[in-house]
């Protein structure tokens, strides 16, 4: 299957059936199966990572052999933001990709991980450069979606159920892991 997309587009990533150290001892979880379209790949990556590392596929004449990640916090989310700015075509599928552990000693369930990739400089100017051609390129619509810092995620939840929908669920997933874990150790 990945294969057959990769005709099309240059990049693709799918949904992953999460097992391992999952909350309330669930044996397996689903990311959100949900198809994220080549024209608002660009528009999520300018403010968050919707890509399962492991599910992705992509040409390999993409990237310059030897510098395919750099030495930076979340390594793989600068590399999807370099492939938007140099225009690739980016596409998720709503398909299950893989299985994909989660345990306790990954990097990115380390205190310190979204904090530093906040501060990644390297990271925050890859994102500032996308979100500034991205303006550009959707101009007034843009402009009147509000806030200019918010914008692009706006104009991508008004374009897609999709992005919407997982937008709230993301949300609620983040006030439910903030009140269990205030409720397991409020001091």
């Amino acid at each position: 299957m990945t294969r057959r997309l990769l005709r099309k587009y240059d990049a693709v990533f799918g949904a992953a059936f999460l097992f391992g150290d999952l909350p309330y001892r669930m044996p397996i979880a689903l990311t959100y199966p949900l198809r994220l379209s080549t024209d608002l790949a660009p528009a999520v990556l300018s403010y968050r990572n919707p890509f399962v590392h492991s599910t992705s596929a992509f040409k390999k004449d993409l990237v310059t052999p030897g510098k395919l990640y750099e030495e930076v916090v979340a390594e793989e989310y600068l590399l999807w933001i370099q492939m938007a700015l140099a225009g690739f075509r980016l596409h998720r599928t709503p398909l299950p990709l893989i299985g994909y552990r989660l345990h306790a000693g990954q990097i990115s369930r380390s205190e310190d991980f979204y904090p530093k990739g906040e501060a990644c400089a390297v990271l925050n100017e890859a994102r500032d450069r996308l979100v500034s051609i991205l303006q550009e390129s959707y101009g007034d619509e843009t402009r009147s979606l509000g806030r200019e810092d918010d914008s692009l995620r706006e104009l991508a939840r008004r374009h897609s159920l999709g992005v919407r929908l997982e937008e709230t669920l993301l949300t609620r997933l983040r006030a439910f892991a903030k009140k269990l874990l205030f409720w397991r150790d409020p001091f």
